[in-house]
């Protein structure tokens, strides 16, 4: 429950105070509960001039953030797909494109520009 408390300022005014009474969440028997750990669905880099380029980069992804804890970086640089330009090109823009699941929600991730030097984020902490 949340209450609402004036306190008397210098000059006769007001500083309100919002106080609150409810209790915190109770956390299971192993101490406070943590955020789940990411399971990476899908992961997909397509060549942004020619969809039809595309390379599955699942198994990439998921060794990269594999058992780590509710949040991995991911690189999304050329390692998702074995050090090889998809199109042969390496001045077009390639995308990658990941989807992850945090208990039963759903999250999708991108499409990012594959840079060897980029990272993405893939968390459930935070709201769901």
């Amino acid at each position: 429950m949340n209450r609402l408390n004036c306190i008397p300022t210098l000059g006769g005014l007001c500083a309100f105070l919002l106080v609150s009474t409810a209790r915190p969440a109770e956390s299971g028997p192993g101490g406070p509960s943590q955020a789940a750990t990411p399971e990476i669905t899908a992961c997909v880099v397509y060549s942004d001039t020619d969809k039809s380029k595309q390379r599955d980069c699942l198994a990439q992804a998921r060794a990269s953030c594999s058992g780590k804890a509710s949040t991995c970086e991911l690189p999304i640089g050329l390692g998702l797909t074995n050090n090889e330009q998809l199109d042969g090109n390496a001045k077009s823009w390639k995308k990658v494109l990941v989807h992850y699941r945090c208990n039963q929600t759903e999250r999708v991730n991108g499409p990012h520009i594959q840079d060897d030097h980029a990272t993405m984020i893939i968390s459930c902490a935070g709201r769901l």
